[in-house]
Formats: C-alpha cells, sequence, structure tokens
C-alpha cells in the first residue's frame, strides 16, 4: 500500500504503525507523505492503518505555546488495483488522495480504476474550459426579479452558461466547481461582471424607462480574495456608464461570514454604493442570530425554502422568522425559485418583497430579455 496524504511538515513520527508488517514512511513534498506496508493480508489492514493515522494526527499538540490542531487526508492504493511501477502507484496514490479531499477531507479513500477515467474526464474538461474562456465561448443569460405584490420589473439576475462544441450545453454544477478548483474562477466571474454591465447598459438604451433598474452578478471566493476586485468593479461600472446602485453583488453566507480579507473587501464594496445580497440564505453557516453582523442590503431565501413552502410547517415558519428578521433589520428581501402562482402569493402575504422563478420567466439571454419586457409592458397596457 502507498498512502500519499497531506499534514503539517514535520509529523513524519508522529505516528506508530504497529509491528504486524513492514512499513516505510517518508517525506515526498512539502507537507505530503507517503507510507509504504509490505506483507499486509489485504484492504482492511491498509484501512487499519489508515484509520489509525487519521486519529493520531487529528490530536492537537502546541507550537511555541500555539494550540494546533491539523487533519489529514489519505489515498490509498493496494496491491490488487497496483501499476507494476512505483510512479504510477504514486499516482493512483494521488488521485485517491485527492478524491478524499474533494468529499470533505480527513478521510482516507481507497484507489479505484474507474478515477483514472474520472481525472482523464475532468483534465480534458478542466482544458476546454481553458479554451472557452480564452474563445469567448461562455454567455450570460437573465433573470429576471419582479416586485411582490404587482409583479413590477425590479432587476435581473446575471447567470453564466457554457455550450460545448462537442459535449452541448455543461451545466454550472459542472464546470462552476471546476473552474474554482483549477483557478479559473476569477476570470469566468470577471468575464460575467463585465457582460452583465454591458448588457445592462444596452438595455437602459434600448428600453429607457422599463429597463431593469439593477443587475445582480454573483461573486466567489476567489473574487473576493483578488486584491484587484474593487477597481475590476469600479472599471466595469465606468466602461457601461453605469451608477454603483445600479449593480447589485451576490454572495453566498459562508462567504459573508468569513475572514477580515472578505469583510473588508466587502465593507469597501459597500462604500463605493454597490448593494450586496446575501445569496442563498439557509443553506450555508450564519443564522438569523448573526445577520444583523454581516455587511449586505438584502436576503435572498433559497429555493429549496420556497420549495417546501406548501410541504413542511418547519420551512414555512423558517421563512417568515427570516422575512421578520429583514423586516427588523431593513434588509430586502427576494425569494428565489418560483415555480407556481400560488408561491408568490404565500411569499408576498408572508412579507417578501421580491421574487424570482421560473414561473416568472427563465433566464434569457438579453435579445430575448428584451422582448419579454417589451411584450410584458404591452400586455399590462404600459404602452399605447
Amino acid at each position: 500500500m502507498r498512502a500519499a496524504s497531506k499534514t503539517a511538515s514535520g509529523r513524519a513520527d508522529a505516528f506508530t504503525l504497529g509491528d504486524d508488517f513492514e512499513k516505510v514512511a517518508a517525506r515526498i513534498g512539502g507537507d505530503e507523505f507517503v507510507v509504504l506496508l509490505d506483507d499486509i493480508r489485504g484492504d482492511l489492514d491498509a484501512i487499519h492503518v489508515a484509520s489509525r493515522l487519521l486519529d493520531t494526527l487529528a490530536v492537537p499538540y502546541t507550537v511555541e505555546g500555539h494550540r494546533v490542531i491539523s487533519t489529514v487526508s489519505i489515498g490509498i492504493v493496494t496491491s490488487a488495483h497496483a501499476e507494476p511501477d512505483a510512479d504510477s502507484v504514486l499516482r493512483d496514490a494521488d488521485i485517491a488522495m485527492y478524491e478524499a479531499k474533494r468529499t470533505g477531507r480527513a478521510r482516507y479513500v481507497v484507489f479505484d480504476p474507474a478515477m483514472r477515467s474520472q481525472v482523464s474526464n475532468s483534465v480534458a474538461l478542466e482544458n476546454d474550459l481553458r479554451d472557452a474562456l480564452a474563445q469567448r465561448e461562455m454567455s450570460v443569460v437573465y433573470q429576471p426579479l419582479v416586485d411582490l405584490p404587482g409583479y413590477g420589473l425590479a432587476g435581473m439576475e446575471a447567470l453564466v452558461r457554457w455550450h460545448h462544441p462537442v459535449r452541448g450545453a455543461v451545466s454550472p454544477v459542472d464546470f462552476i466547481p471546476l473552474a474554482e478548483s483549477c483557478g479559473l474562477i476569477a476570470a469566468l466571474g470577471q468575464f460575467v461582471l463585465q457582460e452583465a454591465c454591458q448588457a445592462f447598459e444596452k438595455m437602459q438604451r434600448v428600453l429607457g424607462p422599463e429597463a431593469p433598474p439593477s443587475v445582480s452578478v454573483n461573486l466567489s471566493r476567489a473574487q473576493l480574495r483578488e486584491p484587484g476586485l474593487v477597481e475590476a468593479v469600479r472599471d466595469a461600472l465606468r466602461l457601461a456608464n453605469m451608477e454603483p446602485f445600479q449593480l447589485v453583488l451576490e454572495v453566498t453566507e459562508s462567504l459573508a461570514a468569513q475572514d477580515a480579507l472578505v469583510q473588508s473587501t466587502l465593507q469597501d464594496l459597500r462604500a463605493m454604493g454597490i448593494a450586496l445580497s446575501l445569496d442563498d440564505f439557509g443553506t450555508g453557516y450564519s443564522s438569523l442570530a448573526c445577520l444583523h453582523e454581516l455587511p449586505v442590503h438584502s436576503v435572498k431565501i433559497d429555493r429549496s425554502f420556497v420549495n417546501l413552502l406548501d410541504k413542511s410547517e418547519y420551512h414555512r415558519v423558517l421563512i417568515e422568522a427570516t422575512l421578520r428578521v429583514a423586516a427588523t433589520l431593513k434588509l430586502g428581501t427576494v425569494a428565489e425559485g418560483i415555480e407556481t402562482e400560488a408561491q408568490a402569493l404565500q411569499m408576498a402575504a408572508m412579507g417578501c418583497q421580491k421574487a424570482q422563478g421560473y414561473w416568472i420567466a427563465k433566464p434569457l439571454p438579453v435579445n430575448e430579455l428584451v422582448s419579454w419586457i417589451q411584450a410584458r409592458a404591452i400586455r399590462s397596457g404600459i404602452r399605447e
């Protein structure tokens, strides 16, 4: 067995493997180690050692008076699936280790040959994503937000889409985590921001007073940590002749509650006059109790709660509590994932201010959204 693991430097001798079989432990990188076990009886022996390593390395220790807790992710390769050369064994152990990291860290994963094809597919998709960004194959669509009640146009949210020339439509569920893991999310986010601001400027010219009053754009973790983010946002606004209050930047609750660097960036954006919205509220790490500590102007109630509005008393009560707290803090509220008129009426009755979802309109390319707004205006009697 080879187990590649991530842990703190200098911990290679912090565990005991036992005397049932021959063993070698060596450091092969900055915080990467390999353990070789000979004469083991099967996978269970390897798993037993991995479990002991997890337990031992998770014990807190002290460095210069500071209490430190480190965890380890372990990839296991046994003889049943091992290639005949050492380099291949280490490669496969690395694949299993990164699978352990991807699925939550502080665990072990036993290598399976199917993981090789998964990695190959992931690498191919990553290369395609890099090409798509370079060749501007990505596109942005826009989903309108409406006021509750009355359904007046209240804004639009920019959502990125990727239509691969061979794979077809690639779901954001697949390519956004990939962009985050391979360092492309900042470039992708900047592309969406620039496209959204340009689309907003176009709609102002074409639609005049009927245009959406604001456009919402999601911010990623990587963007929030980019030192030039505030200046990039300022440049995007300037190029599109937009006022800061016309842009809404959406962050998840787990991002908004992060460290001082992220908090400082959010405060700088807020100071510019940009509105900040807390996206997917109810699914992250914050709570109603700390909502007042977050530097946001509005809260978006996650679609998973809205979809259970009619079926779950718990979710209905949670939505009501969120709306009451938001009203007390003078925060705006948006219901995501409105799929039926009944949901829209219920959210309006509970005091939610805005809504978006397929019952209102699906995400549309900018030209189709212009047509949708114009047709809606005619039906509403706004035009002659």
